[in-house]
Formats: structure tokens, C-alpha cells, sequence
């Protein structure tokens, strides 16, 4: 018997369009999500091995952000918790 799609399966589909990830590149503008605050900053260097990226903030720090492969995202610490890394698009 042949499987249909019910109202049920559809209430949980995405239906809109998704935004693409971005792929990082040194000299990007990002912006670094704190827990109380957000402070921007530039793609310095890019590690496809280590699946790193380092920021330069605009105070002059340097921090490294590690892929969460679980959540897809950059993180200052590699987990789910710490700084999260945003890449500005041109809405930001």
C-alpha cells in the first residue's frame, strides 16, 4: 500500500525557503553573539581541517571558533554553549 501524505506529515514540513549556510572566508565581516552582548568582527584566518575559524573582533581580540557539527554552528568552545559566530549578510 502506497504511502500519502496526511495533513499531519505536513504540519512539521518546511515549506519556505531556507537560507543556504555560509561558507566562511577570511576578510568576512561577523558578528559574535554573547550572552549579553554582540560585538563584530573579520574572518582572519580559516581551518578546513580543524573546522576552525579565528575572528579578529573590532577590539582587537583574537578568537577562535570551533564547527558544532550537532548544530551546524560556530561556537567559541566547539559545544553548544560559549559565543556563537554569525556571518553578516547584507540585512545585518
Amino acid at each position: 500500500m502506497p504511502r500519502t501524505r496526511g495533513t499531519a506529515a505536513l504540519a512539521g514540513a518546511i515549506t519556505g525557503h531556507v537560507a543556504l549556510r555560509v561558507m566562511p572566508v577570511v576578510g568576512a565581516a561577523v558578528i559574535i553573539d554573547h550572552l549579553g552582548s554582540t560585538e563584530h568582527g573579520v574572518v582572519a584566518a580559516v581551518d578546513a581541517h580543524e573546522r576552525s575559524v579565528r575572528v579578529t573582533t573590532e577590539h582587537g581580540r583574537a578568537v577562535t571558533f570551533v564547527l558544532n557539527r550537532a548544530t551546524a554552528t560556530f561556537t567559541s568552545d566547539g559545544g553548544q554553549t560559549g559565543s556563537r559566530l554569525r556571518f553578516e549578510t547584507a540585512g545585518d
